[in-house]
């Protein structure tokens, strides 16, 4: 989950002040505990999180978090036409980004995504965008090739185009991959208070686990991956494109 610094510095006060709380007999400073864990709850939900999905307990002074797979959500993002393997390509690296994973089914070429249910959202609202951004480069390339090669004839089709999918797809999956890193690296303080725990790389360790555990409890088999064809031109074109996408929760409503 990557909850912006802000918030996190937020979250940070708030549950400081809830643990004073706990350690203190004067009334006042407790109602002002609990009104700091109520606020701290609040901001949690805004990142599609709550007191009752993540748990957290220390282990040698150290915070360990837990989140409960049966608190994960899986939705249906469209399918794919045969022969389409950009569609799942983006599908998977816009999941990726945000904490997510996908699979489909092998007959009908739907596809699932799966995850705590503000990072599916967020993942849900940026997959048609990233699949518009990809057409319009498409055919702003292939314009470009026609001018400069008048009298040939670039399909949507062709060699040309399809190299240009595999570039962006490579491109906005190492995009994807390297915010998960960061994510995973995330060193932000840890802060605890009556069960609950805010740290961005821990949270993200938690969250897969929950991860894995959701696929193996509903059988997720892993997913195909068709095989690449490259014209190194096209290739090239469209991994800049992919690799410029942004992929922010910032601004994803519904």
């Amino acid at each position: 989950m990557n909850i912006p610094d802000s918030d996190l510095k937020k979250l940070q006060k708030l549950l400081n002040m809830a643990n004073r709380g706990a350690d203190s007999d004067s009334e006042e400073i407790q109602r002002e505990a609990q009104a700091a864990m109520k606020r701290a709850h609040a901001l949690l939900s805004k990142h599609g999180l709550s007191a009752a999905q993540v748990e957290a307990t220390m282990d040698d002074g150290e915070a360990k978090i837990k989140i409960n797979p049966e608190d994960l959500s899986e939705e249906s993002v469209g399918s794919f036409a045969s022969g389409d393997r950009w569609t799942k390509s983006i599908i998977d690296a816009v999941a990726t980004a945000f904490g997510c994973r996908s699979w489909y089914w092998n007959r009908s070429r739907e596809c699932f995504v799966y995850g705590l249910p503000g990072d599916v959202a967020v993942a849900r609202a940026l997959i048609d965008p990233m699949k518009k951004s990809m057409t319009r480069g498409v055919r702003a390339f292939l314009k470009e090739l026609r001018r400069h090669y008048p009298g040939l004839d670039f399909k949507a089709s062709g060699i040309e185009a399809r190299s240009y999918k595999d570039g962006f797809v490579a491109g906005l999956t190492e995009t994807a991959h390297e915010l998960a890193r960061r994510a995973r690296q995330d060193k932000s303080p840890t802060t605890t208070a009556n069960a609950l725990v805010v740290m961005t790389g821990a949270l993200v360790e938690a969250r897969e686990d929950a991860l894995d555990q959701f696929k193996e409890d509903k059988g997720i088999t892993p997913e195909r991956r068709g095989t690449v064809q490259r014209c190194l031109a096209s290739y090239a074109a469209g991994h800049a494109r992919g690799s410029s996408q942004i992929l922010d929760r910032n601004g994803v409503t519904g």
